[in-house]
């Protein structure tokens, strides 16, 4: 029984001798590895990292807290005015409305976009395709890929496909607090693309309450005309000066539903790609292969020439 594992050892021997004696295919293999890094490291963009904190607004209606805020809440299963607003805040960063705000801006689409800007005739640019394009385009056709789109100057839509992948949300129901991340190799420029985003979905916000409140607003007043019984003009009133109020703190200069909590900062050095991981990964990787190789690859052993027959003599 104990001589089974002694065994499985031994059989390790004869692999550790071959992978000994092509020892120079292992340190080739590995130096090539390491130098495809080292030169990677010196093409690749590096990035840092902007991250913000933002935290529902205090808009000191009581009215939300008391009895519309505890019908919404009733009706919700216990959904507050906060987790409400920050639920429509996430949902607003990757909407199209913020997206066409962004893409109003052309110092911002410029810099997001700056592949497809020239700066010398301050105009759009189409990208031009590849060396391997036809090649590609051939295949794609063959495999059934739909056919690719003609070129268009950046608009809202490829704004909105650049939030949805590079903007990251993090956001913890017993934590009111919303952690925004990108990712830019300007970190000026990071910072400034952050607070734009964050800006037009409070806008976002701020708008629809305003154009719900003024719709309210107008009817209510309509029906004060018209409505004699006391009890009824009463409540009436009394939801008027409440949409009247959320109409004013939608027009104030001050965050509607979700302010700052800890500015957009970008990180002190890049964050991506990180050197180290990148050389320790690859050397592995270029070791492992480089062990295949030597053993996959070696001369097989010369089989032993058998003595000749009675025959062949």
């Amino acid at each position: 029984m104990s001589a089974q594992p002694v065994a499985d050892t031994l059989h390790f021997r004869p692999m550790f001798a071959l992978v000994a004696r092509r020892w120079r295919l292992v340190l080739a293999v590995e130096l090539i590895s390491i130098g495809l890094a080292v030169l990677f490291l010196h093409i690749v963009t590096y990035n840092y990292t902007i991250t913000m904190e933002v935290s529902p607004a205090d808009s000191g209606n009581t009215a939300q807290k008391t009895g519309i805020g505890g019908t919404f809440a009733a009706l919700t299963g216990g959904l507050t005015p906060d987790t409400n607003r920050i639920e429509l805040y996430m949902a607003a960063l990757t909407s199209i409305k913020v997206a066409t705000a962004i893409a109003d801006k052309p110092e911002i689409m410029h810099r997001l976009f700056e592949r497809d800007w020239d700066t010398a005739t301050q105009s759009w640019r189409p990208t031009k395709p590849g060396p391997l394009h036809p090649v590609t385009a051939v295949i794609k056709n063959l495999l059934g890929f739909p056919p690719s789109q003609a070129w268009a100057p950046p608009d809202a839509k490829a704004v909105l496909d650049l939030l949805k992948r590079q903007i990251v949300i993090e956001y913890l129901p017993n934590r009111p607090l919303v952690t925004i991340t990108y990712r830019h190799k300007d970190p000026r420029f990071g910072v400034e693309f952050v607070e734009a985003v964050h800006e037009a979905a409070d806008a976002q916000l701020r708008q629809a309450v305003l154009h719900r409140s003024t719709a309210y607003i107008d009817y209510l007043l309509k029906e004060l005309q018209s409505v004699t019984v006391v009890p009824y003009r009463d409540a009436l009133a009394q939801v008027l000066a409440q949409q009247e109020l959320q109409r004013i703190q939608t027009q104030a200069d001050v965050p509607y539903a979700i302010e700052i909590f800890a500015p957009p900062t970008a990180s002190s050095k890049p964050t991506t790609p990180q050197a180290p991981v990148v050389l320790v990964a690859t050397a592995l990787a270029g070791l492992l292969i480089s062990i295949l190789l030597a053993l996959t690859t070696s001369g097989r052993p010369a089989t032993a020439r058998r003595p000749p027959s009675d025959n062949e003599q």
